[in-house]
This record gives C-alpha cells, structure tokens and sequence, in this order.
C-alpha cells in the first residue's frame, strides 16, 4: 500500500511540476465547458487585488465561495478546486494577487505591512462578492491569513463555512518558525545581521511587530473543516493541532506526509470530501 501511494505521490508532483512551467494551467479551458472564467482586476489609487470568477452557465448560483490560494498566488490545484465547486453550483471567487510590497526584509514591521494589505484585500474581495453568506477555501497561507480576517466581526458574520487546509494558528509563531523559502532566509539573515539570542527573542520580536492576531474561537454559525499533515515544518504541525483543538472541525483529514505533498494529495483524494463540506452548508 504504502509503494503504491509513493508511485501515485511521484506521478502528481511530476504533473504538477510539469504543469507549472506552462503558460496554460491544466484545468484552466474547462473541458466541461460548464463554467465561464472571467479574470478581473480592482484598483483604486495605489490599491488593487486581481482575482478570478467562475460562474456556471447554465446554473448561476448566488451561493458565494472564496479560494484563498497559498503563498506564492493562484496555481493548478486552487483552479480544480474553483472549477469542481462551480460544477457543484457556487460562484467561485479566486483572490490571486494584491500585495505590491518586498515581503520579506529585516524591518520585522513588514509582516505588520504585508499582514494589514492582505487583510485589505480579503475585505475587498468580500465585498465584491456582495453575498450575505460565503463559504472560504484556504490553503497555506491562505487559511492563516483568513483566520485573522475572521476577527473583523462584520465579515466574520457572513462566513457560514471554512476549510483549511495545512493552516495553523497563532499567526507570528507560524511566521517565526516557518522553513518557507522566504521566512527561512529572512531568518537566517536576522539572525546573522541581528542581535537575536534565540528562537524565542525572535518569535517574541515578530509577535512584537505584528498587531493583528487570529481568534481562538470562531464566530457562532461558522462550519470548519481541516485538513492537516502530521509532519510539517514548513507550518508547524503543533500549529495546525492548535487550530484544530480551538475550532473543533466538523470533517478533520490527517495526512503522513509534508506540507507540499499534503496539498497536492489532498486535491487528488480529498477534494470531493471538501466539496461536499460546502454543499451541505451553503
């Protein structure tokens, strides 16, 4: 059994791999021809956010969802997912880009910076969305930064349900500690140019920086489901169990593998459980 998940694991990261480096995603023309995508952009002075719309076109819902997609902006797996909830019968909305902003520099103020556009933009979004109550998809990143987004009590209020997948809490312990590729080497370079004694100085000097925190209990109404890996260190797994033991998932997925792998085989064997989570609440 477990040869024949390392085979299947291998061939999707190969295809995802593969499918990256081109200019035209592997799900993008939907081969259904059931849902219609339309790329838009917002701005207003120096603000925007892109984002996508899949809309049915035989059965247009009102039934609004929100794909929140990792760091590093919308991919392959974030398009399935958006265009396998359309086939189900939401519009679905995919926030791709608003930042504007050098992430990753010594100043620790710049999480504060990123974190107060990020929450901008999700506030946005929502509203372009114009629906009394939506459903959020988040990966990553995505599911971390919409948690924060959750303490806003007017767009708390319209969340009926929220999946995350390999998300964790608290918010400045999770940017401390992460071996993402950016927060790693800004790290490493603190640590080198800075004078920082240890990881708790550091995990301090970022929860310092940061104002915006995640709640520890959800609004009342709000449905969650997690999916989780028990060996990440790129979102630490004990950040993941914590969210998991404040919000109380409905549906909880566990998976043995890495952060990455997790993502990716969760869209192969997971996706119609997390459909499914939306239909039954939206």
């Amino acid at each position: 059994m477990k040869t024949l998940i390392f085979i299947v694991l291998t061939v999707a990261l190969a295809l995802v791999l593969y499918f990256k480096k081109r200019s035209v995603a592997l799900w993008t023309a939907d081969p259904m021809g059931d849902c219609q995508i339309e790329e838009t952009k917002f701005e207003e002075d120096d603000f925007f956010i892109n984002y996508s719309v899949y809309t049915h076109k035989k059965n247009p819902s009102n039934k609004s969802l929100l794909v929140l997609p990792p760091t590093g902006g919308k991919n392959i797996i974030d398009e399935g997912y958006a265009l396998s909830l359309c086939r189900a019968g939401f519009k679905v909305y995919i926030l791709e880009d608003w930042k504007n902003i050098k992430e990753y520099e010594l100043a620790y103020s710049i999480h504060q910076t990123y974190q107060t556009k990020t929450q901008k933009a999700f506030g946005k979004i929502i509203e372009l969305m114009d629906s009394e109550k939506i459903g959020v998809l988040g990966t990553s990143a995505g599911g971390i930064n919409f948690a924060v987004t959750l303490g806003t009590e007017k767009i708390a209020k319209k969340v009926a349900a929220y999946f995350t997948i390999v998300s964790g809490m608290p918010l400045c312990k999770v940017i401390a500690n992460s071996d993402e590729k950016g927060l790693k080497g800004i790290r490493d370079e603190r640590f080198e140019k800075t004078d920082i004694a240890n990881m708790k100085d550091y995990e301090q000097n970022i929860c310092d920086a940061v104002d915006w925190e995640i709640p520890k209990v959800l609004p009342e109404g709000t449905a969650y489901g997690a999916i989780v890996s028990t060996n990440d260190v790129t979102v630490s797994t004990r950040f993941q169990l914590e969210m998991v033991e404040n919000y109380k998932p409905i549906i909880l997925i566990k998976s043995e593998f890495n952060h990455f792998n997790t993502v990716v085989l969760s869209y192969f064997f997971h996706k119609a459980k997390v459909v499914e989570f939306f239909k039954g609440r939206l």
